[in-house]
């Protein structure tokens, strides 16, 4: 109970810092939702350049996959460097190294609850788009 309100205090507190890290994120799980999903289209296999389209799709796939790697791990330095203020306040206040852990965890998997679920919802929408100019 204490965590969640923490941690809900401090993503209203830092939100700022929060909006341009979920729209990226959001973006980065559509793009890749996006590429996943052409490439097991059973339609487009079915094409004269069916193959050559999946395995460009899939090379395309894994970059930005890599590409979605590099950039959280980025993205998570910075924001943990942003609060490291932040949390050495609470470490002073009492709370363990533990309780702290349990607090960025359950942060950061609030940021990718909200992230996938706004990603998978842009993703679908413009699935159908993406697969429209495709074929």
């Amino acid at each position: 109970m204490l965590y969640t309100k923490l941690v809900n205090s401090s993503f209203k507190r830092n939100l700022r810092r929060y909006i341009p890290y979920l729209i990226a994120t959001t973006m980065l799980v559509a793009i890749n939702y996006i590429f996943l999903a052409i490439d097991s289209n059973a339609s487009l296999k079915k094409l004269n350049t069916g193959a050559a389209t999946s395995s460009l799709l899939e090379l395309g796939s894994r970059f930005i996959f890599l590409i979605t790697i590099a950039f959280l791990i980025y993205v998570n330095r910075f924001l943990w460097h942003e609060r490291r203020q932040e949390m050495g306040l609470y470490s002073m206040l009492g709370m363990t190294r533990k309780n702290l852990q349990l607090l960025v965890i359950i942060e950061k998997a609030y940021l990718l609850f909200i992230s996938l679920i706004d990603g998978l919802i842009f993703g679908v929408i413009f699935e159908k788009l993406a697969f429209l100019t495709l074929v």
